[in-house]
Parts: structure tokens; sequence; C-alpha cells
């Protein structure tokens, strides 16, 4: 919607456009934010391929990083035959709460992101979880896309001037090349596929173009390019990739490399799958036929139900889970898994931005039941917070110098009043010990290692947790094996470690027996995660499960006869009850070591550089563009524009020009962003120049100069205030007339407030809020040409009625005053949808727009011409607004003579519209009829525009 006069529009929007951060810039003046509370000292170490950038506290883990790479490097030369002509920056945080502040990615980070690659700059960007494992995992995975687009596109600059850049390749081999060379083939994956190819849920590979980016599309490209690599050989996915740079056919490709299509491929690798995974139908349990369903994903329109703790009384248990779209933790029953209450609602506050559903966002009771512990997200990283789950109070949060926090264990005794918890600084992943009041803080380890899921013996004496070190640690030597999860065990001081279960390759969530004499945990010791005991008493192991797809996360209760259990299966995750575990339970024999393959392994003393770097200011080119015109009043010009930025993404600027061979017709505007603080800052300058004809067909040659700044502070991801101050001055130069020349000079600082928690669908928001508040004045006081003082609201609130469905609300108001107020204008396609664009105008505005929106048709497919249209939203909407002046002269109704009351000068209409979600922008249809409340009108306005839904 515009909103204010003719001259103001081009100051609004200009500088609105041009100044709104990029951390921000989403639906028009709304958008979550990117809050830099660190203040990060980079300095690089150079390898023979790579720049690996680190900051302080990560000297270790970027020398490991550095072979890390060198060896992905290595793999990725022969399997991909190709050699990296540039050198590729590899920037690495040390957790996610300090890779949520990373300025190099174009918008906000997800907790599910472990990394990205960025296109132009071929910029890897990771951040360390506390795995070693997981981030050569990852890094190997971007690495791999590293090498995508230089054999794609080459050369960057050549890849825009051609439009190279403008081809994409297909996401499912994009991704399924990145996750086969960084893992070939797990566990994860295995247990993905199996579930998807027993239930009939696998997507054929031409349909995979069209879902997007979700875990299966990445599971099942990798299975795809095992496949090819398999049947048709190694070299196969580096010739489809080189072949594609050329072809720019995926199914042409298919057919020069492999000899057949991409339906025959589909047809083989499903025969495959099949044959491969439906005889364990037969061999394995499912897992309903031994244990109760507590949840359930697909009724709730939820994914993960996730992280369950039971009470010392078995009666209840708490959870994380995203069902209602915001991730939440629940209070439950036991018994049939009835939701008592929601405890914390995340994603929607400063206090809790993030549960970690995503990490390791454990849950633990106070030995009374009467409390629970968590780690949340903050606006400035992890808390530990204590709850008053009968008050739903918060009763105590602590933070404490760490990169960031997970998995909290209170301590069973009820005496001591501690909370045992995994804690990551500096490249460490390790166990501390901190009092219930938030004092002595004890850490009980301290390595590179990585120290998971700290679990109490039932008196409090011993902890029991995961790690991937070694069963025994040579003092002097500088090899670092990493990637074997197996059970430890360590006296409450940490003292005494020892290794419970050597055989491990990927043992997680340990738990206690009553009795302290037996652990049950999770563990991929037969290939699917499955449930397992282990005696201590005389060392035996047992094996509880057998299931097709996989178990984790076991919780058992304190008397012994029920553990609760996180489950996958059938593309969710949930929870399960199963009643008295041990009678499952068969005697297996210990694994040997040797059975596993090698470890992947880093020399600690080993040096990759002859010396580290302080990161200076890389600046590269993030876009290109051109074209050249002519005109006979502007003669010949051109177009040019291009964006710059620093590796870090910190400072950015954006650079365009219409030059034209008459020099003073030529238009620019120059704009640089500041970012690494957590004040934003922005700056423009400008020069447009515009010709039209006056009332006595005399040419007027108007040309606007000036600028503007903004100052962005975020208070947290939700909320900012920004203050913004833009200045131009016009000048008309009359031709053909005797009129002299005129100026005209105006200057607009504002004062806004923004909120904004909404979630998002395909089309637009559908769950959350947003507001804007602003207040802007003009006065000659400062040098402006126009006085007058704006106000101006902006609420919008978004109702979950159901999977699916919402009720959306807007409700707009603005009020100019002074000697010069300001039109604001209404109709058209974003306000009264049956009236024409710009129709109304006032000093004062009001509208409401109210919309139902729900799923129209989930896909529409054409024979002629072949067109595939998917997930096309309907809406419901009724608009109802006005622009006055004068406000003892409105009258928003009236009743005519024959007593029927009608709208008068408010208006109003009703209609229904359809969405369309076109991958880079939302087409919306609309069709509306006016009403004044007793009839509609006979014709029905038809719209059409781009963009999302309010």
């Amino acid at each position: 919607m515009t909103i204010f006069s003719k001259k103001f529009i081009i100051i609004h929007l200009v500088f609105s456009f041009c100044l709104t951060l990029p951390a921000f810039a989403q639906d028009e003046y709304f958008g979550k934010n990117n809050v830099q509370y660190k203040d990060f000292h980079w300095s690089v170490l150079p390898t023979e391929h790579f720049d690996i950038f680190f900051y302080e506290g990560e000297e270790q883990m970027a020398k490991i990083v550095a072979q890390m790479v060198e060896k992905a490097n290595t793999k990725l030369e022969k399997d991909l035959q190709w050699t990296l002509s540039r050198r590729v920056p590899v920037i690495v945080y040390n957790s996610y709460n300090d890779f949520q502040q990373t300025n190099t990615y174009p918008a906000l980070v997800e907790e599910p992101l472990r990394g990205f690659t960025t296109l132009i700059k071929n910029r890897v960007v990771v951040h360390f979880t506390g795995s070693y494992q997981e981030l050569r995992h990852v890094l190997a995975h971007e690495i791999t896309h590293a090498f995508q687009y230089e054999i794609i596109y080459g050369n960057y600059l050549e890849a825009i001037v051609t439009r190279q850049i403008l081809f994409q390749i297909p996401l499912w081999f994009a991704e399924g090349l990145a996750e086969y060379e960084s893992l070939n083939w797990d566990n994860e994956a295995d247990m993905i596929l199996k579930d998807a190819a027993v239930s009939e849920r696998l997507i054929s590979i031409p349909e995979l173009e069209y879902v997007g980016g979700g875990y299966l599309l990445y599971k099942e490209g990798q299975n795809i390019i095992k496949f090819i690599a398999e049947r048709y050989g190694e070299k196969k996915p580096g010739e489809i990739l080189q072949h594609l740079k050329v072809s720019k056919d995926f199914n042409k490709t298919l057919e020069s490399v492999l000899g057949l299509n991409t339906e025959k491929l589909n047809e083989e690798w499903m025969k495959a799958v099949k044959k491969e995974y439906w005889p364990e139908i037969a061999e394995k349990k499912s897992i309903s036929e031994f244990a109760r369903q507590l949840t359930n994903h697909r009724k709730t329109g939820s994914f993960y139900n996730s992280f369950p703790s039971l009470s010392s009384q078995g009666d209840k248990f708490v959870f994380i889970s995203d069902r209602g779209d915001y991730t939440g933790i629940y209070l439950a029953s036991a018994i049939d898994g009835r939701i008592i209450k929601r405890l914390v609602k995340g994603e929607s506050s400063a206090k809790f931005e993030s549960l970690h559903l995503f990490l390791k966002g454990k849950i633990t009771w106070s030995p009374d039941d009467s409390k629970i512990a968590f780690m949340a997200k903050t606006e400035t990283g992890d808390r530990l917070y204590i709850m008053d789950i009968e008050r739903k109070k918060i009763l105590g949060e602590f933070k404490f110098d760490l990169d960031a926090m997970y998995s909290p264990a209170w301590s069973p005794d009820g005496v001591s009043e501690k909370i045992a918890f995994v804690g990551l600084k500096d490249g460490m992943s390790d166990i501390y010990l901190v009092n219930t009041d938030g004092t002595g803080l004890q850490r009980l380890t301290r390595d590179l290692y990585d120290d998971e899921d700290p679990a109490w013996s039932p008196d409090g004496s011993k902890i029991a947790f995961v790690s991937d070190r070694p069963s025994k640690i040579e003092a002097d030597s500088t090899d670092f094996p990493y990637g074997y999860y197996t059970i430890f065990l360590m006296n409450k001081d940490g003292s005494e470690v020892c290794c419970l279960t050597a055989e491990e390759k990927r043992a997680s969530s340990p738990t206690w027996s009553a009795d302290g004499k037996k652990i049950i945990f999770a563990s991929e010791r037969n290939g699917q995660s499955n449930l397992f005991c282990f005696d201590l008493s005389d060392s035996s192991h047992w094996q509880i499960t057998d299931v097709l797809t996989g178990t984790f996360q076991p919780c058992w209760s304190k008397d012994g006869s029920r553990v609760i259990f996180t489950a996958y299966e059938k593309e969710g995750w949930d929870i399960y009850l199963l009643k008295e575990p041990l009678k499952l339970a068969q005697k297996i024999s210990p694994v040997s070591d040797t059975t596993f393959t090698p470890q992947p392994t880093a020399s600690l003393s080993e040096t990759l550089a002859p010396k580290i770097e302080t990161a200076g200011l890389r600046l590269g080119v993030d876009w290109i563009g051109g074209r050249v015109g002519y005109s006979s009043l502007r003669g010949f010009s051109g177009q040019f524009e291009f964006d710059v930025s620093d590796i870090l993404g910190n400072h950015r600027f954006y650079f365009y020009t219409d030059m034209s061979s008459q020099g003073q017709n030529s238009n620019f505007q120059v704009i640089y962003f500041y970012l690494p603080k957590r004040i934003d800052y922005g700056f423009t300058i400008l020069q447009q120049t515009n010709y039209y004809l006056g009332s006595n067909d005399e040419i007027i040659g108007e040309k606007e100069l000036g600028g503007g700044m903004i100052l962005s502070y975020p208070f947290n991801r939700f909320q900012r205030v920004d203050f913004q101050c833009v200045g131009l001055r016009y000048n008309w130069k009359y031709y053909d007339s005797v009129e002299a020349d005129t100026f005209w000079t105006v200057i607009v600082p504002s004062l806004s407030l923004v909120h904004d928690t909404a979630l998002w669908g395909i089309t637009g928001p559908n769950d959350g809020a947003r507001y804007f508040l602003t207040a802007e004045l003009s006065d000659k006081k400062i040098g402006s040409g126009l006085s007058f003082v704006n106000y101006f609201v902006d609420l919008r609130r978004y109702f979950r009625l159901a999977r699916r469905y919402n009720l959306s609300v807007r409700l707009l108001g603005g009020v100019s005053m002074g000697k010069d107020p300001q039109y604001f204008w209404l109709g058209g396609r974003e306000t009264l949808r049956a009236y024409d664009d710009y129709e109304f105008w006032g000093y004062k505005v009001a509208l409401m727009n109210l919309e139902f929106r729900y799923p129209f048709i989930d896909r529409l497919k054409m024979a002629f011409p072949p067109l595939d249209f998917r997930s096309l939203r309907g809406t419901i909407f009724f608009d109802l607004g006005s622009a006055w002046n004068e406000s003892k002269y409105f009258r928003g109704i009236k009743t005519d003579e024959g007593g029927i009351t009608r709208l008068n000068d408010l208006k109003a209409d009703v209609g229904v519209g359809v969405r369309l979600n076109l991958s880079s922008f939302v087409l919306k249809v609309d069709f509306a009829k006016k009403t004044d409340l007793a009839s509609f009108s006979k014709a029905t306005k038809v719209s059409f525009s781009l963009g999302s839904e309010f």
C-alpha cells in the first residue's frame, strides 16, 4: 500500500526500500532480526586450497578443520575429476549461537541449518555442535557444493554476464551428491529410506523436482547417487555433474552418461530400494507391536515429538514438539498421551528464541516432580531455566560464560541440588556441574572429545555419559581419533573416568535402573538405532528392541516398570511407552572392536601453515548487471549495477547508475551497510532525473539529489527500533517557458518500532503476530520545505485454526497533521480490492482486512498445455476502510429512507482469491465485489498481483 502524497511517495519508497537492512528486508517494513551481541575478531589460517576464517578460542579447532577440508578436497578431486582453480573461504563458528549472528547469509539462520555454501563467492560457512564427526560431515558436504558451483558456473563474473548462473542443478542431485561424498551411506539415511520404502512414501525422481528442500529429498538424493555409483561406476556422478555444465538438461545428461532417461533411472532405482528393504518387514518388529504410542505426529501436524522425560512417579512426562507451528515444551499423561498443558512456547519471545529441538534439547525433572530444568536460547546466548510446573513460572534463569549449553540432568538425591549439563567452550564439548541456584559452576571434563547426555546414578555418586573419546587415552599421544560414541562412567567430581561399552559405534542417552545396576541406552550397534541394556554387575549386554526404523532417547522410570522413548516411523518422530522393558531383553555377545572401520583421526601437532594471518577487508562482487539503451530525449544510455561485500558480509555496497550521453541526465545511487555490531547502519546518496509535460505542453525537467541514513537497534530476534532520516532537494527546470527554475527541499526523520513473531507458510504468514508503529516529521526548523507530522500503525495477527487453515487480520491506521499534511491513499490490490488503485485519499486513513486462508488445490496437472501446479491456496476476504480529511464531516454509515443501514464513507468489499507459489514469487489472483453491507455490486473486479500475502 502506498501511504503518502505523490512527492512523498518518491521519498518514502526510495529510502525505505534502499535503506531496508538485509537482515530484515522481508515484506515491506517487517522481518525478524539478526542480532550481533558478540564482537568477533577474525583471523585466517591458509592451507593449500582453503582459507580458514576463525576467531578467538578457535585456534585448535581451526587446525583440525584445515586437516578435514584438505582430506575432503583430496577425495573430491579423485571422485569428481576436478581441481579447484580458486581458494575457497571456510568460515567456522564456535556454536549455533555464534553462527546465528553471521552476516554471510541472505536470510536468518534457523537451527536445523548446520552450514551452507554461497553461490557467487563459493564461500563455506559452518558451525560447531560439539561433535567433530558432525563437523567433518558438514564441511565435506559444503565443500562438495563448492566443487559443484565451480564445475557448473566456473568464474562467477563470467557466469553472471553469460547468465549461466540462472541454470540450477536439480536440488536432489546437488544435495544427494554432497551427502554421498561426505557420508557415503549412513544409518540415519538407511532409516529414512527404509521407512519411506516400506510405507510406500518414496518420492519418484521426476517428482523430487517439486518437493522443495525437505529432509527426505536429501536422503533420497543420497541413495540415488549411491545407486548410480554402485551400479554404473564410482566416476559416474562426477561425469553427470560435468556434463550438466554443457547440456543444462538433466534428462539429456543421463542419456549421455548412463544410457537411460530419468524415468528409466527412477524405475531401476525404485526396484532396487524395494528389493533391499521389503524383506526386512518380516524380520523386524513394528514399534506398535510392543509399545504404546503416546503422540501422533500425523494427527497433530507435527514432525518432531522428542526428548521425553518421565516424572519420578511415572504418570507424566514432558517433551519438546513442533506441533502448533511453534516449538514448545509440553506436559502430558504417560498413561494415554493426553496433553495436560503447554509449559513453554518457543520461537516467539526473547526468553525462548529456541528450545534446541534440532540439537540436544533434553528436559529434566527435579526429584520431587515440582520443577523442570531445560536450556533455551535467548537474544544473548543459551541460558539454564528452572520452571515451577504447577504455576508455569520461571524460578531461575542462569547464563554462564559458555558458547552453548545442552542436555541438563538434575541430581536425584534431593539434597545436593545440582544439575549436570553439556557446555561448549572454545571448540570443546564437556560435562559441567552447577548448583540449582546458578552458583558453583564446575567443569568435570576438559578435552576435544564430544561429551554428551549426562545421567546421574540413583544415589547421585556417579554420572554416566556418552563420549567419542577412546576407551584409553595415552597421555603423550598427539592423535585425535573421534566419531565412535560409547558409554562412559565417572564420579560426580569428574574423577575415575572409565568406559563401559567399548564395542559401541554410536551410543546415546544412557538412563539408569532404580537399583543402579543397569543402564539402558540407544545404540546403532546392529545398524539401526535400538535400545540396549548394560548390566554393571557382570558387564553383560542385552538387546531390548529390534525395530525396522529406529528407537532413541530412552528414559527409565524410577520403579523400573516402564521406559519412554522416541521412535521414527511414517516420516516423523513420536513418543512411545514400553512396559517391563527387561522382559523383552535378550542377552547378546559383546561386539569386537575389529568389526568397525577405523575412526576418523586428526593430528593435534600437525602444522599446516607457516602463520596465522589477521583477516582483513576482502571485498568481492556478489552481482553485476547492465544494459544499453537509446532515447531521442536522453541519447545513448547504459544501466549498470553491482553488489559488493566482504567475505564475512559485514560491509555491503550497492551501486546503480543509469549513465547518459548527456551527463546531467545521469541517474545513480550508492548504498552502504555496516553490519558487524549490534546497531546496524545504512547510508545512501542518489541522483534521479525525470522529464514530463506541463499544463502548457512545456517540457519540465525534474532533478532529485539527496541521501539518507538508517540506524537499527534490535532488542532481540523479534523486536527492534529503527531511526531513519532522508532528505531530497528537488530542482525543476522549465524548457520553452518563461518560468524561472524552482527548488524545493524536504527532510524527514522518523522513528519506528517493529515486532515480528510470524511463522511463514508457502504463500505468507500463517501464525504469530506483526506490528509496525512509526512517527515521522518534516519541519522548516530542520531545513525542510514542508511542515507535517505523520503517525502510522500496522497491526497483523495470524490465528492457526487447524493444520493448513488460518485466519489473518490486519488493522491499519494513520494520521497526518501540520501546515502541509500528507495524503494517505487507499484502493487497489493490497487494500480495498474491489476499487481502483489510489481511488481514495485523505489526511486520515483506517483499514481492516480479514482473510480466511485454506488449502484449495493440492495439485493440478494438465496434459496440454503441460502445466503442473502444486499447493494452490485459497482465500475468502473482507476489506473495510476509508481515507478522509475532516472527521466532523465523516459519516461511516447511514440509514436510507427505507430504513436500511448502509456504509457511507466507509468502503467495503468481499471476495475470493487464489495464491500460487512460483518459487521466486507468489502469484495472487483476487475476485472482489463492492458491498455497502446491504447489497453487492454486479461487477466483479479481477486483480493480479505478485508478492506474499500480508
